[in-house]
């Protein structure tokens, strides 16, 4: 039964309808943004430069510098100085008077001037030990005595031996030993977070790569739907093929477009957070990347080889490579080193200290002829020795210290034999990812091949009325699958290369205290797999 030609008209005129549809949605978009060409190297520079966490671990790392001059300036030398001087009026007995009576002095109060100049410097020794000489000065005039003043001089060297707590170089420099350690485990922190955020630009540089890709694919789909319905509508033109057949290709065109779109979508959202990942400012984040460089290859024939001497190379490399590890083993050396210094405090504090010195004297009104009194009637050395014992009995500050201390030394042995179960754990993922990947890329590359083949061949039988419609879309569907399976192996390739470079440690030096990047670390597997 033969439509009529007013139907024939119509359907025609749906089918030109639904095909300009279909065109006028491709050529036209609601979307405009400002674009910049990025390459690899590019996103991986500005990382470096702008990243703000890598700006907060280099903050860190300049408060833990300053943590170590603080805790080394208790051996610092000081010097210390004091001036005074005094005012007197004091009564005297009628006693005291009649016996200044005598040398034609008669007062009914003492008046008397002291002034007194102090100068020292001290120093703690590593050992616990201070030492340090001081210098007294004084001189005193009255009304009575001293009426001509005298000057007198006291110059000794002072020692303080600690006998019990805090006695020995391991227990007094814990806290300047610890607070270097720490300060080298935020170097190594920094280094590892360095390593994250180079590692997370480049995985999102790639993720742009691959929604370009998928973008590109879904473009290609949506123009063989296109191309579909020009061919059938010349068919249903000539009466080749049902006109109902148009329902399938309006479906299908739609259904293809909507992909498209949605492609679209995914490349601006890919690309936004490449913008956030290379350190964007708040200014330049609506500006969106355009990723000119393609994702890496695996050159080599064959496919890359994992045995367990292998894996076991590629663990034992990044344990003595991770920044973190390293990281982590200097938290554990720094609890270990206050560990000794808080028991130390559970002994009694013992102090022995001794002086050698001597004393001069200068008498005269002149008062600038107090600083002589050192060099004028020296007498015979002069020594004075002490000791100082204080001890709490019940110790409850000293015995909560030796908890702490030893509870922060298990959780550091704890805290770095996990990480390296976990760095262990990531390389051997790592390795396995990228010969699976590796794998897929071929075989997919092959479907894609065949399913080319395929859809030529059911292009051919379609024109030739061998198929029907609904076989040449199913095998374009598979070719469409197919693309986009191929750019997933792809893309899991090209981060399972970055992946791996991470979790070996090789992305960055972790000793280094400047970075030079080298675009090939984040492209080409690390170690045997290079050669």
């Amino acid at each position: 039964m033969q439509l009529g030609k007013t139907t024939r008209v119509l359907l025609r005129a749906a089918l030109a309808f639904c095909l300009a549809a279909g065109i006028s949605s491709r050529a036209q978009s609601n979307i405009q943004v400002a674009e910049s060409a990025v390459s690899l190297l590019d996103a991986l520079k500005a990382a470096l430069e702008k990243s703000a966490n890598i700006q907060l671990e280099q903050a860190q790392l300049i408060s833990d510098r300053g943590a170590l001059r603080i805790a080394s300036g208790q051996f610092d030398r000081i010097y210390k100085a004091n001036l005074s001087h005094s005012y007197t009026n004091t009564p005297v007995t009628p006693l005291q008077q009649l016996q200044t009576q005598g040398a034609g002095v008669v007062n009914s109060f003492q008046v008397a001037n002291l002034s007194s100049f102090e100068v020292g410097a001290q120093q703690l020794l590593r050992n616990g030990i201070s030492i340090g000489p001081v210098l007294g000065i004084h001189r005193q005039t009255d009304n009575i005595v001293d009426i001509r003043g005298v000057s007198t001089s006291n110059l000794s060297f002072q020692v303080t031996v600690p006998l019990l707590r805090g006695r020995g170089r391991e227990v007094v420099t814990a806290g300047e030993r610890a607070a270097r350690l720490n300060a080298d485990a935020t170097m190594y922190q920094l280094n590892q977070t360095i390593a994250q955020q180079l590692t997370a630009a480049a995985s999102a540089y790639w993720n742009v790569v691959a929604a370009r890709l998928d973008l590109t694919i879904a473009r290609g789909s949506e123009d063989r739907g296109l191309n579909f319905a020009s061919m059938v509508q010349t068919l249903i033109d000539a009466d080749r093929v049902p006109r109902v057949e148009i329902n399938n290709v309006s479906a299908n065109v739609s259904q293809r477009t909507a992909e498209r779109i949605a492609a679209e979508a995914g490349l601006y959202n890919a690309r936004q957070q490449l913008a956030l990942a290379i350190g964007a400012s708040t200014s330049d984040i609506t500006t969106f990347p355009v990723a000119t460089d393609e994702m890496p290859n695996w050159v080599s024939t064959g496919i890359p080889e994992v045995t367990p001497q292998l894996m076991e190379s590629f663990v034992d490399r990044a344990v003595h490579r991770r920044s973190d590890l390293l990281a982590a083993n200097e938290h554990y050396k720094s609890s270990e080193a206050l560990a000794p210094a808080a028991r130390n405090q559970l002994r009694p504090q013992v102090d022995m200290s001794f002086a050698l010195g001597y004393q001069g004297l200068l008498e005269g009104r002149n008062y600038l002829r107090t600083f002589a009194a050192p060099f004028n009637h020296v007498g015979g050395p002069t020594a004075t020795a002490g000791l100082q014992y204080s001890f709490p009995p019940s110790r409850n500050a000293a015995a909560g210290a030796v908890a702490q201390a030893e509870a922060q030394v298990r959780q550091a042995r704890v805290e770095m034999n996990d990480l390296s179960r976990t760095v262990a754990s990531q390389v051997a993922s790592a390795m396995i990812s990228v010969a699976s990947a590796v794998t897929r890329v071929r075989t997919t590359r092959e479907a894609v091949a065949a399913a080319r083949r395929a859809l030529d061949g059911e292009n051919e039988k379609f024109r030739l009325g061998r198929n029907v419609l609904i076989d040449l879309l199913t095998v374009e569907d598979r070719l469409t699958t197919a693309l986009h399976m191929e750019n997933t192996a792809h893309l899991d390739y090209a981060l399972a290369v970055v992946t791996l470079r991470y979790a070996t440690g090789t992305i960055v030096d972790p000793a280094a205290a400047v970075h030079t990047i080298d675009q090939t670390l984040f492209t080409t597997p690390s170690f045997e797999w290079e050669q």
